[in-house]
């Protein structure tokens, strides 16, 4: 009876520990100083005009961070431009008119990665880039079908791929462990 005792004490005592911590990690902890650890760089986000990306832009303009916003319409682009600069001052904000749907090919990304080869300490991606059609799968067409593909796929490997380097070498001069491939 004094085993099942103690078992049961363990194991009431272990799990509302375990709970007790998710809870203060998940709640209670302070968040990471993203600022402070990328001080100076550029967040890089693409089709930034409207939706999640303007708002993930919108946050990181809010905190001090300099900007690069990705999207295929200039008159868009400079509008939430102007709206930034406005409502939170002195960042600097560079805009790169690019239409994910039209390359599929290395050319055809080649004006992206000049204009990215151009922009020295890019230290956040987010790659926010995205065709969705609210439609039942059955009922979508081959050409909608290949188009979320190409949209959704493709753009978000090849801007990876585009930043890596810089990203790995920004990670290297802070002193940070990346993971590498065995």
């Amino acid at each position: 009876m004094a085993a099942f005792c103690l078992y049961s004490a363990y194991t009431v005592g272990s799990t509302a520990l375990s709970w007790s911590w998710r809870l203060f990690k998940t709640f209670l902890r302070p968040g990471r100083n993203l600022f402070k650890r990328y001080q100076g760089g550029y967040v890089l986000v693409t089709l930034a005009t409207f939706g999640l990306g303007l708002e993930y832009a919108m946050q990181f303009a809010a905190k001090g961070f300099n900007l690069v916003l990705v999207a295929r319409n200039q008159e868009k682009l400079d509008a939430v431009k102007r709206k930034f600069k406005e409502e939170f001052g002195d960042i600097d904000i560079k805009l790169i008119v690019f239409d994910f749907d039209k390359p599929y090919t290395a050319e055809g990304y080649q004006p992206l990665k000049d204009a990215l080869d151009q922009i020295e300490d890019i230290s956040v991606l987010i790659n926010n880039v995205g065709v969705f059609k609210a439609d039942y799968f059955k009922e979508l067409d081959f050409c909608m079908i290949k188009t979320i593909l190409k949209v959704n796929l493709v753009p978000q490997t090849i801007m990876t791929k585009l930043l890596l380097a810089k990203l790995l070498e920004r990670s290297k001069k802070q002193g940070k462990r990346t993971a590498k491939p065995k």
